[in-house]
């Protein structure tokens, strides 16, 4: 079992004693929000994206004719959706990082090893 998945917090909901909304319900309202969150980062550096598939798939999303947001025909937008769902929560709903000790290790000094090439 796995314990830390994303859930909505609605006071509202709480205060009703309804059961938790698992996972992030996207809609044409919070596709727009979160499209906004993820734009708004990546202009101001909050957020460099290193995937080149997710820049491909950037590349190709546009407004639609009916005033929404899709990929260009034949083109995919489900990396473009996942990550600024991602950017969303982290820049909004969590507490932000905080600065840890270095670790030591036994690695030569001015040696740096990296567990992700994500940043935010």
């Amino acid at each position: 079992m796995y314990r830390n998945l994303y859930h909505q917090s609605n006071p509202e909901d709480i205060r009703a004693k309804l059961p938790v909304k698992w996972g992030f319900h996207t809609n044409r309202a919070s596709k727009l929000h979160i499209i906004n969150t993820l734009t708004a980062a990546l202009e101001t550096g909050g957020y460099i994206e290193r995937d080149a598939r997710v820049c491909d798939e950037m590349d190709c999303y546009q407004w639609t004719e009916k005033g929404g947001m899709a990929a260009v025909s034949g083109s995919h937008d489900d990396l473009v959706i996942t990550t600024a769902g991602a950017v969303h929560i982290a820049l909004n709903e969590m507490p932000p990082p905080k600065e840890a000790a270095p670790l030591q290790t036994d690695l030569p000094a001015g040696r740096i090893e990296t567990a992700s090439a994500a940043v935010l």
